[in-house]
């Protein structure tokens, strides 16, 4: 009972949104784009991207680096802006610990920051995808269950991201519910991440 006359009261505030965007015909798909690694190809990708819209109107999107923070306090992965002078991201696994590496790079190559992710703790597979429930950012006026995730692979030169985002309960003091899924890709650049590591003090 207590579910229904919230959501009649979202009806009535007209404070329901849904927003899907479905998979963009002009990209080619395959049933499978990379069979290990989750679906990513390790290599490096630029961090300027493009999305459905053709339309000038549309800024290119760049690729939000929290999607690849383990919390809201790795920097600069987990900062609600994007890195100064950051131009490319490179991922690299190791097989044996079942875990990936993603550098931050500049356009000279040289290393901003990386971060090593667990499989077992901070992604996971789901067929040819890898998948991460985002943190939360800071201070979100939302009361409910509510969630970020991103799914990523790589297919035709590209590092494709479906980003969802979904909530049930309260904005502010407003009763809400929120569905929406936004698609974005983004071009590889080199096939492998650059020899250079990262100075010391520069991995999170």
């Amino acid at each position: 009972m207590g579910l229904i006359l919230l959501l009649a009261a979202m009806a009535a505030l007209g404070t329901i949104g849904l927003r899907i965007e479905p998979y963009p015909t002009t990209w080619t798909s395959d049933q499978v784009s990379a069979k290990t690694n989750c679906g990513i190809i390790p290599g490096t990708y630029s961090l300027s991207g493009e999305r459905i819209h053709s339309d000038p109107r549309y800024t290119r999107p760049t690729l939000p680096l929290r999607f690849f923070a383990r919390s809201r306090h790795d920097k600069p992965f987990g900062a609600s802006h994007q890195h100064k002078g950051a131009d490319k991201i490179s991922f690299s696994f190791t097989e044996e610990s079942a875990s990936l590496t993603v550098t931050l790079l500049n356009s000279e190559d040289l290393c901003l920051g990386s971060i090593v992710l667990q499989q077992a703790d901070h992604y996971r597979c789901r067929g040819d995808w890898l998948v991460r429930e985002l943190p939360h950012r800071d201070a979100e006026p939302i009361v409910g269950p509510h969630g970020h995730s991103v799914k990523l692979r790589s297919q035709h030169g590209y590092l494709e991201a479906r980003r969802k985002n979904w909530m049930i309960g309260f904005l502010y003091i407003l009763p809400g519910a929120n569905f929406s899924t936004k698609w974005m890709r983004f071009k590889r650049v080199a096939d492998t991440a650059p020899a250079s590591q990262c100075p010391a003090g520069k991995d999170l």
